[in-house]
């Protein structure tokens, strides 16, 4: 199964199907199962942007999903894209979906708190997720990468 390593609370709030959006400079022509693994170190509390408190696991895999879709951000002027995007309105800071990608949600502003939606980047759509009642040790790695339950 791939894996993809995030670093905490974002990975365990994947788990908690509070965060459906992972955001990533980078993109992936992969679609399928895909395993959520908390990476060893997590986020400076200072970046997350609010605090957050809790004994989050660590250097494990926490959560089970479908990555259902991948596709950039981009300006809501940028009108140039063929393929189906995220759109973010500057002014307001909302982002919508492109009305030809029936994979995503109408709205997804409630997402903007737990990703980086800004244009040159991607959003990856996670659905199914099945939390881990135990997590499994794991070493993570860069990119996407093989993960044997």
């Amino acid at each position: 199964m791939k894996a993809l390593t995030i670093r905490q609370p974002w990975a365990s709030l994947i788990a908690a199907g509070v965060k459906t959006i992972e955001t990533r400079s980078w993109s992936t022509k992969y679609r399928g199962p895909i395993a959520i693994h908390a990476g060893k170190h997590p986020v400076e509390t200072n970046t997350v942007g609010y605090w957050w408190e809790g004994n989050y696991p660590l250097g494990a895999v926490v959560a089970t999903c479908t990555l259902a879709d991948v596709v950039p951000i981009v300006e809501d002027s940028d009108m140039s894209a063929l393929a189906p995007y995220v759109r973010v309105m500057r002014d307001t800071r909302l982002a919508l979906r492109r009305t030809d990608a029936p994979s995503w949600p109408e709205d997804i502003t409630n997402q903007l708190p737990f990703g980086d939606f800004t244009p040159g980047r991607y959003a990856w759509l996670l659905t199914d997720v099945t939390p881990l009642a135990d997590p499994v040790p794991a070493k993570g790695r860069q990119g996407l990468w093989n993960w044997q339950p």
